[in-house]
Order: C-alpha cells, then structure tokens, then sequence
C-alpha cells in the first residue's frame, strides 16, 4: 500500500475519532468503515491514470465539488449520469439496476471515461453509520462495474451520507427516494 493512502486512512481514522460517541455498536462500526477504507486502498479505488492520486474515501465535508441536482441537471449531463436505489439498510442491487450499469460501463470504457460513484442514504440512522452505508452502496456500484470490464483506476467512490437528499422532506416517500446511488461519468 502506498504511503499516501496510509496517511490518508490513518488522516481518516483520527479524524472521526474525536467525534464517535463511546458504545459497542459505534466501535463496531467504526472497525467495519476501517475495513473498508483498507481494501478500497488496496484494491486501487480512487487512483487516477497520472501520477497524482485523489483521495480513496471522502466525506461530504472534504468533497468541494458542487452537485447538481438530478432536477436542475442539463439534459447533455443527464446522458452522463445514473441514479440506483436501494432499499433500507441494503447495498443490493436489483436486476435492472444491473443492467442499467453494464450500459454505462460501456459508455466509459468507449470514450475512456472515469466514473464516480456517489452512495447517500436516507436520514434514518446516525451520521457516522450512513458515512458507512453510503460508502458500502458506493463499493457494492464500484465492484459491478468491475466486474463489467472498467479498470479500478477510472473508478472514484465518495459517500455522502444523509448529507445531500434529493428530496428533503421528512417522510417514509422522500427516504424512499434518498437511498442511492449517482454514477456519474467524467472526462
């Protein structure tokens, strides 16, 4: 494993430790995020083709990239982008999902293409336990279009959480709508 994505885990880890609430299921938790991080490390998610890397894993917080909206997104970037739900608590994804992605991947790999994957959740659960899910979504969206034939360079993850929903409301329709993922292709 490269230094950088040493520092950038252990940058990470200390990080969210200062603000985990003490209890089992947070360590658990906490252990199962490290896990993660370490093997999306070591499998190469978030390498870009030069010699500079991006982060592995972010946050909302360190993404600065301004999202737009899937309401206000222009209809050439609309061609660029796929939106996958999930249900709750769940990183599966479903048949036609799947092929929406095999579509996409071939998309990428024509034009030689980098994917980023967005995971979100709905607002149900703590913040630090949806940084997890979303990422988990995220991977579970990462490890099939490796599987379809994009190399683990062109692929970058990021979780957001229950940072940015889509829709906002507080009801059982709008969570419904939040557990997701964005794929969207970059140049």
């Amino acid at each position: 494993m490269h230094k950088r994505h040493l520092w950038i885990i252990s940058l990470l880890l200390v990080g969210m430790a200062g603000c985990q609430p003490a209890g089992k299921a947070r360590s658990l938790q906490s252990a199962q995020r490290a896990r993660d991080i370490k093997e999306m490390a070591g499998k190469g998610y978030g390498k870009s083709m030069g010699a500079a890397t991006s982060p592995v894993y972010k946050t909302a917080a360190d993404d600065v990239e301004v999202r737009t909206t899937l309401y206000k997104t222009k209809k050439s970037q609309q061609d660029q982008h796929l939106l996958v739900r999930f249900g709750l608590d769940s990183d599966k994804l479903s048949a036609e999902d799947k092929a929406k992605i095999r579509a996409i991947v071939a998309k990428a790999k024509h034009a030689n293409q980098h994917v980023k994957v967005n995971g979100y959740t709905c607002e149900l659960g703590g913040a630090e336990y949806n940084i997890s899910l979303g990422f988990r979504r995220a991977k579970a969206v990462a490890t099939l279009l490796q599987e379809y034939g994009l190399n683990v360079k062109q692929i970058t993850l990021v979780s957001y959480g229950k940072e940015k929903p889509l829709d906002p409301r507080h009801v059982p329709q709008a969570w419904t709508k939040n557990r997701r993922a964005e794929i969207w292709l970059q140049d």
